[in-house]
């Protein structure tokens, strides 16, 4: 760092001072801005590689197993039935299968396996899904394989798009981006607030040599006002709000998928297959966007209902 010579230090305002440390500060969010961007880019570029449809899955995965199998099932300990994590390995897709469609018929069908399970825990009837479709069988599987320890909240559909996993926007990983730049921030205002004490004092030692102007500016007293009011503030204040708001609109505008295959959240999870391929349901029957543009929409819940 250069030395700052007292002659320089004398001859320094304090709006000099105070630029100084505005293109600082400017500085930083700038780096900061550019850091946190490119490492987004990168993640979603890692991310978006995987197949679409995953997170998907996994999610109506969750929704089905936390209305239907959670009172009886825990993913890795046993409970009124069988711990699940590792069925996937443990057992054929359908045996799975026929062991969730209709329990009791399944065991009535001779299956040793089906039976010894039943016994080993103390003969307690599971439900019976009949109206679950194979999909919606091995997504419950992969939702219970996907789950580490302890539980989580699996990627959202918009996450297989162009999203890191763990949540909306970047998740874990931008709370902790964003809190370094916060904890950089204070101890940036600290070190210049330090600084201006330590320059004052300087200064107030330097009293005899320094003119009646001088002296009134460094015994002046810290005025928040007019630091709120000064232009730095004020440039730091909307910069920060333009960051934010260009960075949000960002995100949501990444969550809207325009590629083949895209798969948003559904208010109501309902089968495709089961609607428009054995119903023969038309798909402007619930798309009605498209009688109106040149893009489908999500169907309203009144529709669903």
């Amino acid at each position: 760092m250069a030395k700052i010579s007292e002659k320089t230090v004398l001859n320094m305002s304090r709006s000099t001072i105070l630029r100084r440390i505005s293109r600082s500060i400017l500085t930083l969010f700038a780096i900061t801005f550019v850091f946190v961007t490119t490492s987004y880019a990168d993640s979603t570029a890692t991310v978006a590689a995987k197949p679409a449809g995953d997170a998907g899955a996994i999610k109506h995965g969750e929704e089905l197993f936390k209305a239907n199998c959670k009172s009886c099932h825990k993913i890795d300990k046993d409970a009124v039935g069988p711990a699940l994590r590792g069925i996937k390995t443990r057992r054929k897709p359908e045996w799975i299968h026929s062991w969730v469609k209709n329990n009791a018929v399944f065991r009535a069908s001779g299956d040793k396996d089906a039976i010894a399970i039943y016994e080993k825990f103390n003969k307690s009837e599971m439900t019976a899904f009949p109206t679950f479709t194979n999909e919606d069988i091995d997504a419950i599987v992969d939702y219970v394989e996907w789950a580490p320890v302890g539980g989580f909240k699996p990627p959202s559909d918009s996450t297989t798009v162009n999203q890191p996993p763990g949540g909306g926007g970047g998740g874990k990983y931008d709370t902790v981006i964003l809190s370094l730049v916060i904890v950089v921030l204070i101890l940036v205002l600290v070190s210049m607030l330090v600084f201006l004490s330590v320059i004052k004092r300087y200064l107030k030692d330097k009293e005899d040599k320094l003119s009646t102007e001088d002296k009134e500016l460094v015994e002046q007293k810290f005025d928040i006002k007019a630091f709120v009011k000064s232009k730095g503030f004020i440039t730091i204040v909307v910069l920060a709000f333009i960051m934010i708001t260009v960075r949000t609109c960002w995100l949501g505008a990444l969550s809207i998928g325009v590629e083949q295959n895209y798969q948003p959240v559904q208010p109501i999870h309902f089968s495709h297959k089961l609607h428009a391929g054995d119903n023969k349901i038309n798909c402007n029957y619930c798309h009605t966007g498209v009688y109106k543009g040149k893009q489908s929409n999500i169907p309203s819940l009144n529709i669903c209902m």
